[in-house]
């Protein structure tokens, strides 16, 4: 999480710099449509693990590395009301929580995944510079899928077993969206997530492996078309 958090630091200054040395600053954007396509890397936690019909599990990995990607479509109010609302899709791909059951010697390695749909609003920092600082906040929906190959590790037999769990999301950004053109933007933000929690659902011997919370710290980059 600290790589990530210097890197957005370090964009942040740097294009501070470079826009501040700028001749000719452009206006803040207006009123109007926007649609921003966005990928993201960071640091994803499945939260605390339970299980049901095991002996106690060892954690061969669990936070782990992750990235995705998608799209929001939002509306930026004027200048009397400096906020914007947008609808954002995401999806986070290849978290993988690896646990093993020594006692029965049994080994699970999940892939989990998870897909978001928020609700944001943005307040921003509009200026007479090219770059807009802003902060928002995240409401909605997530759907994590729990794909999980189960191990009998006295005869190598593997069964796989997928499971979805839904629950209610939340977020918080804080970043900044630099003018390119007249019509396009680039963004980058820091993003924490609160994802709810994952669920394998019963696999073949009868057991079951939850995780909650599932939280996310998150480098989110953008390009904006506004319209």
């Amino acid at each position: 999480m600290r790589h990530y958090c210097l890197v957005l630091v370090g964009t942040l200054l740097a294009l501070t710099l470079f826009g501040a040395s700028g001749t000719t600053p452009a206006q803040a954007r207006g009123e109007g449509l926007y649609f921003g396509i966005r990928g993201f890397g960071g640091y994803s936690d499945p939260g605390d693990i339970s299980s049901t019909g095991t002996a106690t599990l060892s954690e061969r990995n669990t936070a782990d590395p992750a990235a995705g990607g998608g799209a929001a479509l939002g509306w930026r109010f004027g200048n009397d009301l400096p906020l914007r609302m947008e609808i954002e899709v995401l999806h986070r791909v290849r978290v993988d929580v690896d646990l093993r059951d020594t006692a029965n010697s049994v080994g699970y390695e999940n892939n989990l995944s998870s897909t978001t749909a928020f609700l944001g609003l943005g307040y921003e920092f509009r200026n007479d510079s090219w770059w807009t600082p802003f902060v928002a906040a995240h409401l909605g929906m997530a759907q994590n899928t729990s794909t999980v190959d189960r191990t009998n590790l006295n005869n190598n037999s593997v069964t796989t077993t997928e499971n979805d769990e839904t629950s209610v999301a939340f977020g918080t950004s804080l970043g900044v969206d630099f003018r390119l053109t007249e019509v396009l933007d680039f963004g980058t933000a820091y993003r924490f997530s609160y994802l709810g929690g994952f669920d394998t659902g019963t696999m073949a011997g009868g057991e079951s492996i939850e995780g909650d919370p599932f939280m996310a710290h998150d480098l989110l980059l953008s390009l904006q078309f506004n319209f």
